[in-house]
């Protein structure tokens, strides 16, 4: 990632009277970006299930990745 966080966020609608709608977004250069469609509520858990087990796929083939790694030896 290059020394650079990502962050997420979730984004309801602002007026109160309008159903609790909401986005996923992640942060990429200062600039949030939709990693969803507008979800209901009766989908927001599965986005956010979603959202967790790609992370911890991405953590699993990083440690793999990592665990893997050997340095080129130079005689």
């Amino acid at each position: 990632m290059n020394g650079k966080h990502i962050f997420f966020k979730l984004e309801f609608p602002k007026e109160a009277y309008l159903p609790p709608l909401a986005r996923i977004l992640a942060r990429h250069d200062g600039t949030f970006y939709p990693l969803s469609e507008t979800i209901t509520e009766s989908l927001f858990e599965k986005y956010i299930d979603a959202l967790i087990k790609e992370l911890d796929e991405i953590r699993i083939e990083g440690k793999r990745k990592f665990a893997a790694w050997q340095p080129i030896k130079l005689n």
